[in-house]
């Protein structure tokens, strides 16, 4: 039997991976690729459930969304998908979330010289996920505090060349989806520049095309980072600045999918949000090496600088319902796929609030 709170976790996951990709299908001219390795080949292959369990991943297109600054930097030189490494200093600041941790590793496995930014370094000083980088403790919430001039400040000038922003709000709400997907992460651009980093690379949203369309059913976290990518284009447009950046736009996450597995695996049923008319939502998820290995690239690779960049996992976009049966299928679980729908309308919830 399923408890209420159980449905209420669930259902978190549910809404995760929806705002993650609520998309009716995927952009037709996306071309799928195995690895990060095969960034450049046209090779296109259908999903599976090995394909899902890889994390495999597509390079989808910008769509040109350019700030009117062009700059170019020198910085493509060895510039290969999962290898690139310009030995410049990075910064990470959501470091110690789920990506985030996992764009740590990627950065310290290529030798990049990687801070890691955080509020309680005593927490995660002993944790081997962070061995060989630099922690630092600071607040990144406080504006002021992270535009003060040398030690006191986010960055001190000429201490990083490029920052990962990682950051995300934990509710989705509107204040704490705008004090942490837009302002924070504002304050860590704005500081950014400040210090003379030359790039920022934003961890964004495939989804956030729903507020670029006035959706009635956009979120309140993606109209955030909406207007956060606005701004970042505003200040790569200036004239008397280096400053550029970079928005990947995943389309859901690997992980708001394997959170049902147990569940599943349990007996219980795997949960989905109805849109009515027989339809439920679609997704490609991506794993968190992936991700980070894509993250990390943009450092070296001027492809999508002052662009944002559409990022998934298998090519073919699959329904809440046709990852549940793979799901299913995988654990070897007997009979058909348990599934519990839910209307879309409990979305209101989160959207208004």
């Amino acid at each position: 039997m399923i408890t209420r709170h159980s449905l209420c976790c669930l259902l978190a996951v549910s809404a995760i991976s929806l705002a993650s990709a609520f998309v009716p299908a995927i952009h037709p001219n996306v071309v799928g690729v195995s690895s990060t390795a095969d960034a450049a080949s046209s090779s296109s292959w259908s999903s599976s459930p090995s394909a899902l369990s890889m994390g495999n991943f597509f390079f989808g297109d910008t769509n040109d969304k350019k700030s009117p600054s062009s700059r170019s930097n020198t910085n493509n030189i060895n510039n290969a998908p999962g290898e690139s490494c310009t030995g410049e200093r990075i910064a990470v600041v959501g470091a110690t979330g789920y990506i985030g941790k996992a764009v740590v590793r990627e950065s310290l496995r290529r030798g990049y010289p990687t801070t890691a930014v955080m509020r309680d370094t005593a927490k995660y000083r002993t944790e081997p996920k962070f061995e060989g980088a630099t922690l630092r403790e600071f607040d990144v919430a406080d504006r002021a505090k992270c535009l003060n001039d040398g030690e006191e400040g986010l960055f001190p000038e000429g201490s990083v060349d490029a920052v990962i922003c990682c950051l995300a709000s934990r509710t989705g709400t509107k204040s704490d989806s705008y004090a942490i997907d837009y302002q924070a992460s504002l304050n860590c651009a704005a500081a950014a520049k400040k210090a003379g980093a030359r790039r920022f690379v934003l961890l964004s949203a495939y989804c956030v095309k729903s507020a670029e369309r006035g959706d009635p059913y956009a979120l309140q976290f993606q109209y955030a980072k909406m207007e956060l990518e606005e701004k970042l284009a505003a200040m790569a447009a200036e004239d008397d600045t280096a400053f550029d950046y970079v928005s990947v736009r995943p389309t859901a996450f690997f992980k708001s999918v394997s959170g049902q597995v147990e569940v599943v695996n349990g007996g219980g049923p795997f949960v989905y949000f109805d849109l009515g008319g027989d339809r439920n939502a679609r997704c490609n998820p991506i794993s968190e090496a992936d991700l980070a290995s894509a993250l990390i690239d943009q450092v070296a690779d001027d492809s999508h600088k002052n662009a944002y960049w559409n990022l998934g996992g298998p090519d073919e976009g699959m329904s809440m319902k046709e990852q549940g049966a793979i799901i299913h299928d995988v654990l070897e679980k007997e009979g058909d796929p348990k599934y519990i729908s839910v209307p879309i309308g409990l979305f209101d919830l989160i959207i208004n609030g």
